[in-house]
């Protein structure tokens, strides 16, 4: 176990995971070797500041946990670790010098990473204290469960990994995980891993799990999660949210909550957790805009421009941080946070509703092919065109964060390649074509026959080739444009490494023919 090491200047508990693999990954660790390797670590952390926590030995590589000292970099560390395990096995084991080539028993190359032990994260055991006060005190009958929100893909994992085991253990209840680069993990055994499988078993009655994924049993209690599902998510099972950190914009805090404090409800009461940052709110609220000047130094170089932050953004910041003072202090009505939060908190459950409607009569939907489409008759509204529905299949998540139907897509394009309704409209787009098709139950013939005869009954589909390239194209010109503008505001900063790059990122799960009648 690591303890807080104490010098004249600085108190310190440094612990750093090595993994280091024998030259060639020969198999040199037999159990004499393992256990001489063990000893000589002994004697080096005798001699010097470097204490052994933990060593393990797998055949061709050991890993080696470490604690140490702010003066010694982890580069010094374990080139003196090399260095001697090296010297002293080759003494004691000459049979294991003629096994790598060269006479060397490491290779040069390393793993290395800074390693938390949980029991010094004062925050985390903090959770784990408000986890296990919900689990013994429910504040709705025998109601469980909790959401918790944080803002980083990396905190999420961090959380997953330390609180999933303990309520494993303390409770057997199972943990789920969704973020922007997991989209679902859960301690279900197999239990499919994606969003939608993970929230339905997480908020069952809302998501009427008993119709879209019957004689499935799993139930999962707490769900750790990032923004990606921070709106048009119905998770109202759920009584009780924590917010592990606070996002400077406070409507992301409510739109948070919204998941939960929906019409529905079966909760008596609900109840929000916020773990405020340990610095005064000001503070938090100019770190804020330091962060914002710094990405912005670029333009202030180019530009002369010798005020980075204008009168504008001073206001809003103002105006943000009165907010989150509010929310500190008091319970904060939705309707009184006048910050244009998004109508697609209620705008898109209306057509799940009709979704769910239609699988009662026809439950089989789930083995529709894809690729399936329909042609319905243009208007004066909707003019000639295509909806394409598309699936993202590349390895790259909801770059943008914009699209709340990731991984998802649906673009409007007219007939003449120009974009009607994009991706990041979802709502607009689902009205046209409820409009273009409730109610038609049946094929339009006279239509069928003309696109039939256009297509050479679809051996010919160049010209809806190229309006689909061009619907693509439009969903990688927006996310660009998205980038570009989220550097110039105080938007979430968008990661440009990640990316849907074209055609090949998506496969069609169907699409909507707009056409005119022929006279």
């Amino acid at each position: 176990m690591s303890e807080y090491i104490h010098r004249s200047h600085n108190v310190s508990v440094l612990l750093y995971h090595f993994v280091c693999p024998a030259k060639y990954r020969r198999v040199v660790f037999s159990e004499a070797v393992d256990q001489s390797l063990k000893e000589i670590c002994l004697e080096i952390s005798k001699r010097y500041e470097i204490a052994f926590i933990e060593i393990g030995t797998d055949k061709n590589h050991v890993h080696f946990l470490i604690q140490s000292i702010p003066m010694k970099s982890p580069a010094r560390i374990i080139q003196a670790v090399k260095s001697i395990t090296a010297k002293e096995i080759f003494k004691l084991h000459p049979e294991v010098k003629a096994k790598p080539w060269g006479g060397e028993f490491w290779t040069k190359g390393y793993y290395v990473n800074t390693v938390g032990r949980p029991e010094h994260d004062h925050k985390l055991q903090t959770l784990l204290s408000v986890i296990n006060n919900k689990m013994e005190h429910p504040i709705n009958g025998d109601n469980r469960k909790i959401l918790i929100f944080t803002a980083f893909s990396d905190t999420s994992e961090y959380l997953y990994e330390h609180v999933n085991t303990h309520v494993k253990q303390q409770y057997g209840f199972n943990t789920a995980l969704v973020s922007g680069s997991v989209e679902g993990r859960s301690t279900c055994t197999r239990l499919r891993n994606d969003m939608n499988t993970v929230l339905t078993c997480f908020s069952p009655i809302s998501k009427q799990k008993e119709l879209v994924m019957p004689g499935n049993h799993h139930v999962i209690d707490l769900l750790i999660a990032t923004d990606c599902i921070s709106e048009g998510q119905n998770l109202q099972d759920c009584d009780y949210l924590i917010n592990y950190d606070i996002h400077w914009n406070p409507v992301r805090i409510i739109q948070r909550f919204g998941r939960i404090d929906r019409i529905g409800s079966r909760n008596e009461v609900i109840q929000l957790v916020n773990f405020w940052p340990d610095l005064p709110l000001d503070d938090y609220i100019n770190l804020k805009a330091m962060v914002e000047t710094r990405m912005k130094i670029s333009v202030m170089t180019a530009t002369g421009d010798d005020n980075p932050i204008s009168e504008e953004e001073k206001g809003d910041l103002e105006y943000r941080k009165q907010q989150l003072r509010r929310l500190m202090d008091e319970v904060v009505d939705i309707e009184e946070m006048n910050s244009g939060i998004s109508i697609m908190d209620l705008g898109l459950n209306e057509f799940r509703l009709d979704l769910l409607d239609y699988m009662k009569t026809d439950p089989d939907i789930h083995h529709a092919p894809f690729g399936l489409h329909a042609i319905v008759e243009a208007s004066d509204d909707v003019p000639e065109g295509v909806f394409y529905i598309l699936k993202n299949i590349s390895n790259g998540v909801n770059i943008d964060n914009q699209n709340r139907l990731h991984p998802f897509y649906m673009v409007y394009i007219s007939s003449n390649e120009e974009v009607i309704c994009n991706h990041l409209s979802p709502k607009k787009l689902l009205d046209l074509m409820r409009h273009l098709c409730k109610g038609e139950s049946e094929p339009i013939l006279d239509l069928c026959r003309q696109f039939n005869l256009e297509t050479q009954d679809g051996r010919k589909m160049d010209r809806y080739s190229r309006l689909l390239e061009s619907a693509i194209g439009s969903i990688v010109q927006v996310k660009t444009e998205k980038e570009i503008e989220s550097f110039f505001t105080a938007a979430d900063a968008i990661p440009t490494g990640a990316a849907i790059k074209g055609l090949h990122d998506f496969e069609m799960i169907c699409f909507l023919v707009v056409k005119h009648k022929s006279s």
